[in-house]
């Protein structure tokens, strides 16, 4: 089997067949990665399409080739960032800060009893605002300072708006009658492990 670096380096020479392997290793991956933000089957072909774009076009930029799929990933998510911006731009609620009393720790190893296909319709009901901050902290593992450069919004408002989907889920579950704890203790970890979507 052709290791990534040699594949790099046929697609670097322009060989069709690489690119071609290359896009098929990858594309089943960075298709869910540019459905979770952009919640639409056509957008999110079309973000998965000039990704790869971008991918082929910048290949050269790439300075570890043992971190292809990172770099993959990056630029599948900020394209369908972009998508969306285009879209329909993304408006935040204004900044509040977090109840004190508030837990921040969101990750346990605690079981959880959710149903699969529950949790992603929820998700992908979930208003824009609201989900792209989830799953920029969930799923991508960012920080609140990451997301707020990405965003180009403060952290108090990735924070609050965290917050904010933390309560929107706790309904829906309530809604739903799901088993769920009172304080959605390890509530984003079960989702992501739940999903699979990392």
């Amino acid at each position: 089997m052709q290791s990534e670096i040699e594949l790099i380096t046929a697609c670097l020479r322009s060989n069709r067949k690489a690119q071609k392997r290359l896009f098929e290793k990858f594309a089943p991956e960075m298709k869910q990665i540019c459905l979770r933000y952009c919640n639409n089957q056509f957008i999110a072909e079309e973000a998965l399409q000039e990704g790869f774009m971008s991918v082929f076009n910048h290949l050269g930029q790439l300075k570890d080739p043992t971190k292809l799929r990172a770099w993959i990933k990056q630029i599948m998510l900020n394209t369908s960032l972009m998508k969306i911006r285009k879209k329909d731009p993304l408006v935040f609620y204004s900044d509040e800060l977090l109840d004190k009393n508030q837990k921040t720790e969101l990750f346990t190893d605690e079981p959880m009893q959710y149903n699969k296909e529950d949790l992603k319709q929820i998700l992908n009901g979930m208003p824009k605002g609201y989900k792209i901050i989830f799953n920029l902290y969930a799923f991508e593992h960012y920080s609140h300072k990451q997301i707020a450069e990405t965003l180009n919004i403060s952290e108090n408002t990735s924070k609050s708006q965290l917050s904010r989907a933390r309560n929107y889920l706790r309904e829906k579950l309530r809604t739903l009658k799901l088993d769920y704890t009172s304080e959605l203790t390890g509530l984003i970890g079960a989702i992501v492990t739940i999903i699979g979507m990392r």
